[in-house]
This record gives C-alpha cells, sequence and structure tokens, in this order.
C-alpha cells in the first residue's frame, strides 16, 4: 500500500536543495560515475529525457530518519511542504542509500552529514493545499504543522491519495503478489451502493499492481508492440460487471495488458477477440483507415490465452457475437 511522505522544505538550506534537484531535475549522465551499472540503466528507464527528480534525508539524531526511509516504497507519495501549504508532489520511482551522490549534490550540513537516504521522484506536480484541510483529512489537530521527515501510517497515507487522486499509473508499489490477492478478497464483502465505485477503483488498483509491479515497460497483447506501463490498461477479458467473486478473483487469468493507442476501445467493442492465442477480427468498421488498423493487429499472438483464461477469452467472444 501507497504511503504518504511530509517534507518540510522551511529552512534556507532546504528551499536551495528543492531549487536544485526537484525543480531543476539533475541530469542523470552527470551523476553516472556515482551509481552502479544496474540503477543506472533503471533510471534511464524511468526518466527516458536523462534528467531526474532527487530528494535525500539525512540519518537524524540516533538514525530515526533511517528508520521511516526504509519505509519508503516505489509508489508512494512525496509532498512537499512550506508555510503551511503542500506546494508540490511526486511519485517514488526508486531509493537508494549512496552517500558519495549525496555529497556531490547537496554537500554536507552543520553536524557534518549528508542527505544520502535518497529517494527519486517522478510525475511531479504543483499544488495549494493547506496544512490545515489534510489535517482535517487524516485526524490531526488544526495547529499541526510539518517539521521534520514524516512517513504517514497506511490508513492516513490512503485518505490522502484518494482524495487528490494521486495513484500513479507508471511506479506501482513492491507487494507480494499474495497480499494482492488477499487485499481483493478483503474488498469483495458486501457493501452499500455508495461504496461500489470505491471498491472497484481499489480492486482495479491492485489488478495493475500485480500486472505492473516492477516492470516499467510491457507489450500490448493486441498490438504486440511495447510501451512504458503507464501507457497500458489493465483490461479485464470478462467485463467486470459480468463476474462473479471468484472470477473477480482469478487475478492471474481475468486480466491483461492492453494498450490506451487505440487497442483496449477496440477490444471492448468487440471489434477483435481472441481465439486460440491469435488475434481475430470480429466486425469491421466503416472507413478504410479504420479497417487497415484492424488489419494490422489481424494474426498477432496474445500471450494471455491459457488453459485457465480461455473461459474469459470464449465469454468474450460470445458477447460480441463472434463465430467462428
Amino acid at each position: 500500500m501507497e504511503r504518504v511522505i511530509l517534507q518540510p522544505t522551511g529552512s534556507k538550506e532546504s528551499r536551495m536543495h528543492y531549487n536544485d534537484t526537484i525543480h531543476n531535475p539533475v541530469e542523470l549522465k552527470s551523476i553516472e560515475e556515482f551509481l552502479d551499472k544496474k540503477i543506472y540503466k533503471d533510471l534511464l528507464e524511468i526518466y527516458p529525457n536523462g534528467y531526474a527528480h532527487v530528494w535525500g534525508v539525512t540519518p537524524g539524531k540516533n538514525n530515526v530518519n533511517v528508520n521511516k526511509w526504509e519505509k519508503i516504497n516505489k509508489g508512494d507519495i512525496a509532498f512537499f511542504s512550506a508555510n503551511k501549504v503542500l506546494f508540490t508532489s511526486g511519485t517514488v520511482a526508486l531509493t537508494i542509500n549512496n552517500k558519495s551522490l549525496a555529497l556531490h549534490l547537496w554537500g554536507k550540513n552543520k553536524e557534518n552529514d549528508t542527505w544520502q537516504y535518497i529517494y527519486f521522484l517522478d510525475n511531479i506536480k504543483n499544488h495549494d493545499i493547506s496544512i490545515e484541510v489534510i489535517n482535517e483529512l487524516i485526524g490531526y489537530k488544526n495547529n499541526y504543522v510539518v517539521q521534520g521527515f514524516t512517513v504517514l501510517d497506511e490508513h492516513k497515507s490512503r485518505l490522502i491519495i484518494e482524495s487528490y487522486d494521486l495513484y500513479s499509473d507508471k511506479h506501482y508499489s513492491q507487494t507480494n503478489k499474495t497480499n494482492i490477492e488477499e487485499k481483493l478478497k478483503k474488498l469483495l464483502v458486501t457493501g452499500t451502493d455508495s461504496e461500489r465505485d470505491i471498491k472497484a477503483r481499489k480492486e482495479q488498483r491492485l489488478l495493475s499492481e500485480y500486472l505492473f509491479e516492477g516492470k516499467y515497460k510491457c507489450k500490448c497483447q493486441l498490438c504486440n508492440e511495447e510501451y512504458p506501463v503507464e501507457f497500458l490498461h489493465t483490461a479485464h477479458i470478462k467485463k467486470r460487471q459480468f463476474c462473479n467473486d471468484n472470477e473477480r478473483l482469478d487475478v492471474k487469468n481475468i486480466v491483461m495488458p492492453i494498450c490506451k493507442f487505440g487497442c483496449d476501445d477496440l477490444f471492448e467493442k468487440g471489434y477483435i477477440v481472441i481465439n486460440n492465442g491469435e488475434v481475430i477480427i470480429n466486425r469491421r468498421g466503416n472507413t478504410d483507415s479504420f479497417n487497415e488498423k484492424l488489419g494490422k493487429l489481424e494474426g498477432n499472438h496474445c500471450d494471455f490465452w491459457n488453459e485457465y483464461s480461455k473461459v474469459y477469452f470464449h465469454w468474450h467472444q460470445k458477447y460480441h457475437g463472434y463465430k467462428k
């Protein structure tokens, strides 16, 4: 489950760091010498333009910040605050403990420490959220202000993330897949009508985590092209509203990745179906360009067709009137 990080930037030193490595991202090539090859390769995947937003914290007294930093995971949301306002957020993409990189970026503080507990951020967004609004939302006293590096618990984090729709479609928390299945089971507890949409969104998030956690890119199962994961949809093979509880829990077989460049619509509306692992044109459109698009997909292979998932593909075929 994603957490929210509250990071104060009220001091002159922290504002300078914010300007140097968040407002003005760092060129990856300029820090390559401080990174091992795998980390550098991962960062190039995360930041294809070659520039990264970087933040770090010092160990703190009695390593208090280390214990907090170790709770940070990919997909968490960091908020920067000053003057009782949360003004910027970013999604955690990667964390490293790297003293040499921190010295290069920020030097040392007056205690002779450096900000070596580092997290890289993506999807930077500007905000103007009063801390008083956040305090009311998560149950803090009205006069609470962010004074130190803070990692909120899962419940408070969820309230903020869902209220401001901050879930990333690119970075997914490193959740054990068995835990995802357990969370899905809990969501299937019968609730009121007003809760159904919320549960559906939570369920979709968990299914996306299952498909994309740990991946920066993935193949569309219809066009067979590889895209960054934020351009892929977690598509139900059998429409969700027609799935029973057991089918909704069948996370290994009920969904597949389909790109957002038209393939998701074509499958959703039944213009194409999958039969024996092959993309088949089910019906054609009324323009030459549209039918040309369909023709390019015909005959492609779907890796998600198997002995367990084919029942859902057969449902999709029948629902959209496909006749062999």
